[in-house]
C-alpha cells in the first residue's frame, strides 16, 4: 500500500515538473525576441560580406550654466560611462563637448554633448558602431551603457542600424524584400525611388519600437544606393528609422 501510494506521489510530481518545464519553454518561446537580437541575427542572413553594425542613442540631459559647467558635465559624464575625457569646442555658435574611443579592433564608441544656447539645455548622442568581426564587444559596451545610463536617469531609446555592401544583381532586389517580410511580416508605409536609390518605410508587427510618420506608425527603413563612381549598390536597414547617411 505504501509503495503504491509513494508511485502515486512520485508519478504527480514528475507531471508537475513536466507541466512546469512545458509553461517555461512556451513563455520563452512565445514572447518576441528584443528588437537588438532580431537585427543580429537579421544582418547575418543579409550580407555575405563585411558589415558594419550601429547603435545611436540621442536624448536631452542636463541644464548647464555657463562654459566651464558645460566642460565639468561633459567630463562627469564620461566617469559615468568609463570613457576619456573629451574635447570642447565651439560648432555653429554652440557649445560641443566630444570623447571616441576604440573599444577592440573593429568597434568604437564616440559620445557627443551639445549645449543649446537658447535654454542651456543639453543634447545627449551617443553613437557605438561594430564591424561583424566583433559583435561580441558590441553586445557587451552596448550592456554598459544601458547600466550607466540607468543611473543617471536616462531612458535609452536605440536606433539600430545595419549597413554594407549589396553585392547581389538589380534583379534580386525582390528577393531581399521577401527576405525581410518572411522574418519580419512587413506592412509598406511608403517609398521613395530615383536613379540611384530605393528607400522604403515599414510597420513591423515583429518590432517593439516605432515612430509615427505623418499619420502611419513605422519602425523599419530599408534603403539601396547605388554609387555613382563605382556602380556599388549599398544596403542599410534601419529600425526605427536611419539616421546616418546612406
Amino acid at each position: 500500500m505504501l509503495t503504491i501510494l509513494k508511485n502515486k506521489i512520485m508519478y504527480s510530481l514528475f507531471l508537475i515538473i513536466i507541466l512546469l518545464i512545458s509553461s517555461l519553454s512556451y513563455y520563452i518561446y512565445a514572447n518576441p525576441k528584443d528588437d537588438f537580437s532580431q537585427f543580429l541575427s537579421l544582418s547575418e542572413e543579409i550580407f555575405p560580406e563585411n558589415y558594419t553594425f550601429i547603435l545611436k542613442h540621442s536624448s536631452f540631459y542636463k541644464n548647464y550654466n555657463h562654459q566651464e559647467d558645460f566642460v565639468q558635465l561633459g567630463n562627469l559624464l564620461m566617469d559615468e560611462l568609463q570613457m576619456p575625457l573629451g574635447e570642447s569646442l565651439i560648432e555653429l555658435n554652440h557649445l560641443v563637448y566630444i570623447s571616441k574611443v576604440e573599444i577592440d579592433k573593429g568597434t568604437n564608441l564616440s559620445v557627443r554633448l551639445t549645449g543649446m544656447n537658447n535654454d542651456k539645455s543639453t543634447y545627449l548622442t551617443i553613437i557605438l558602431e561594430s564591424n561583424n568581426q566583433s559583435l561580441n564587444y558590441l553586445s557587451m559596451t552596448k550592456m554598459n551603457i544601458e547600466s550607466a545610463l540607468q543611473k543617471l536617469d536616462i531612458k535609452v531609446n536605440w536606433n539600430l542600424m545595419i549597413q554594407g555592401k549589396y553585392t547581389n544583381s538589380g534583379s534580386e532586389f525582390q528577393k531581399l524584400w521577401k527576405q525581410l517580410d518572411d522574418v519580419l511580416q512587413l506592412n509598406e508605409i511608403e517609398t521613395y525611388t530615383d536613379q540611384r536609390t530605393i528607400s522604403t518605410s515599414y510597420y513591423s508587427p515583429a518590432l517593439n519600437t516605432k515612430i509615427v510618420s505623418g499619420s502611419n506608425s513605422m519602425n523599419l527603413q530599408v534603403a539601396l544606393h547605388q554609387n555613382s563612381l563605382n556602380e556599388e549598390w549599398q544596403l542599410t536597414i534601419g529600425s526605427p528609422i536611419i539616421t546616418i547617411e546612406y
